[in-house]
């Protein structure tokens, strides 16, 4: 018979979208939510942080270079993806990006 692991404290994840079309999953280094200077480095510049919500849809933020566009970025198809799951199809997203839970971030 196996030997139950107790529960741990809960460590957040995010997904990391990437241009090259890969996913990473995750954790602020901290443990616990991320900080400004990990999410610049994570995309690359200065951050915009856009509010993924809608009814039936599980609230997200999507965390991108600001100037991701006007640097000519490689266009994200996973991010954009995300967006056009609650946004349409009115725009699309350059350059990495983090999805992740509005707690992850501070």
């Amino acid at each position: 018979m196996s030997k139950l692991k107790p529960l741990t404290s809960f460590e957040p994840k995010a997904l990391f979208y990437k241009v090259d079309l890969t996913v990473e999953e995750i954790r602020p280094a901290n443990r616990r939510y991320f900080r400004l200077e990990e999410m610049q480095r994570l995309v690359g510049g200065l951050i915009q942080i856009i509010p993924l919500d809608g009814e039936g849809l599980e609230d997200k933020l999507l965390v991108v270079n600001e100037e991701g566009k006007n640097a000519n970025l490689p266009v994200n198809l996973f991010a954009t993806l995300e967006w056009i799951k609650y946004y349409g199809e009115t725009d699309f997203v350059s350059g990495d990006a983090i999805i992740c839970h509005p707690n992850m971030i501070r």
